[in-house]
């Protein structure tokens, strides 16, 4: 029944937000990143059909037009199977360039991927480097006020960089457990 109102209303007009989409993802590199960003950003779960679909296919025209965060995005999509089947090479692919391009976010994932040794040789310090790589620097509030730790200054840290603070706590974890290689007979 929806899916009938939608086709009904659609009718109506040539300038919806689904015939949008549909022109750009024919044509996408006549449209400026700001107009796919625009769609993207105006579409709504509930009235479109083959919603996640869609709007995957608008963030890769972002994410090939050079959006860092479309980037970062399309391969956490990728990553997770979300609107797309996962496919970690190609989700290396486009985390690696919102990486490069000094994305916290990327970071982050990066370091998900070396810790997990997907599609990369695992590799503890390296995700370690990377998660710390991913913490942000809050500058709405000072960090300190007459020499002491300001509290709402270390409350939002904490919230903004919480999953990258837990990763930091489980890699420095399992790298103190790991027994050097002379110690065999310790190791788990």
């Amino acid at each position: 029944m929806r899916e009938e109102a939608f086709q009904l209303l659609e009718s109506f007009s040539e300038n919806t937000i689904f015939k949008r989409a549909q022109k750009i993802l024919q044509e996408p590199e006549k449209y400026s990143l700001k107009e796919i960003q625009e769609v993207e950003s105006n579409l709504q779960e509930d009235l479109i059909p083959n919603f996640k679909e869609l709007r995957f296919n608008l963030f890769l025209a972002s994410a090939q037009k050079g959006d860092i965060a479309a980037q970062s995005q399309i391969g956490d999509w990728y990553l997770r199977g979300i609107g797309v089947a996962v496919n970690n090479e190609e989700a290396f692919k486009w985390i690696y360039k919102a990486h490069q391009q000094d994305n916290w976010y990327a970071h982050y994932q990066m370091g998900y991927l070396y810790e997990s040794g997907i599609v990369v040789e695992k590799d503890l310090q390296k995700a370690l480097e990377l998660y710390q790589a991913s913490l942000q620097e809050i500058t709405m509030v000072p960090k300190y006020i007459n020499g002491r730790l300001n509290p709402e200054y270390d409350s939002l840290y904490k919230s903004c960089n919480e999953d990258s603070l837990v990763a930091l706590e489980r890699v420095r974890q399992l790298m103190s457990s790991k027994s050097p290689k002379w110690m065999f007979w310790k190791r788990k």
